[in-house]
């Protein structure tokens, strides 16, 4: 019965607002001159958004916006910006609405995920409508909470495999040999790499593992390595791998001689290192992972 009465009432509602033009500027929500909302908060390049959303005219909060950056520092997962909406309705539960890869949003932008055209307007007539939050967590929300729980689950399992010991020697180096090699092939396009490579890693003959190796020119130019750990075939909640992640590292050419951050995907406690006369970053990287057992 609930079904039945819902579904009318979210046509009525789209019908409705179908020809208006929903506007987020200012402190203001509007579908062409008609308030929906205003809105007010904390927020900038350099800090992250806390938005409240409010009846026109009032200042008694319907529901907040928190920026909600989420990096898993796993490359078996993507991290993304995520927008949580947090109603003062006790009853409602809190909605996560996706943002893009390493980017983010200013706060206009930020209201458009809620209010827009696709949408029925959130708020109407002073007040949260059922039907049109509804409508939003049908469009966007996100499972945030099922995705973490996804990640540990995994992150345990990789934890499990990474910890199987293979005979190492410190003394003995690390070779490197390139088994793919897209350096240098779309140096035309903007933002493309000017080194693309994956290494495999071996020692004294055992293999160990490997690292991919990306580094991108320009201003904000940057290398990026992601070790891998070799394990054999498995599949990890669903997740077919031979290579298991261990550890990532992203390396500014501007850092002026500090130690460079290595992160290892189960602990996240990361660590420095500083590569040594003629030694590669890769080098240098691969050899703390072995004298810490971590590769």
């Amino acid at each position: 019965m609930k079904k039945t009465i819902l579904i009318p009432l979210l046509l009525a509602v789209t019908i409705a607002f179908a020809q208006k033009k929903i506007i987020c500027k200012k402190g203001s929500i509007k579908a062409e001159s008609v308030a929906l909302a205003d809105y007010d908060g904390k927020g900038g390049w350099f800090k992250i958004f806390k938005l409240g959303v409010f009846a026109p005219g009032s200042k008694d909060t319907i529901f907040k916006i928190t920026e909600t950056p989420f990096n898993p520092q796993n490359p078996l997962f993507d991290g993304y910006t995520f927008y949580k909406l947090e109603f003062t309705d006790p009853s409602k539960e809190p909605v996560y609405i996706k943002g893009q890869t390493d980017s983010r949003l200013m706060e206009n932008a930020i209201m458009g995920l809620v209010f827009n055209d696709s949408l029925p307007p959130l708020i109407q007539e002073g007040k949260l409508n059922d039907a049109a939050l509804e409508a939003l967590k049908a469009k966007k929300n996100f499972p945030f909470d099922k995705y973490i729980d996804f990640i540990k689950k995994t992150e345990d399992t990789l934890a499990v495999l990474n910890a199987v010991a293979i005979t190492r020697d410190p003394a003995k180096p690390l070779v490197f040999t390139a088994v793919n090699d897209n350096s240098f092939k779309a140096l035309s396009l903007p933002g493309s790499p000017l080194i693309n490579q994956t290494l495999e890693i071996t020692q004294d003959g055992i293999r160990l593992g490997r690292v991919q190796k990306l580094v991108t020119g320009g201003e904000y130019g940057k290398a990026i390595y992601v070790f891998w750990k070799y394990v054999g075939p498995h599949e990890v909640n669903g997740i077919k791998l031979s290579f298991s992640p261990v550890a990532i590292s992203d390396v500014s050419p501007n850092n002026f001689g500090a130690a460079t951050e290595v992160v290892p995907v189960i602990s996240k406690k990361a660590f420095g290192v500083k590569p040594g006369a003629y030694q590669s970053m890769e080098t240098t990287i691969g050899a703390a992972l072995v004298t810490r057992g971590l590769l």
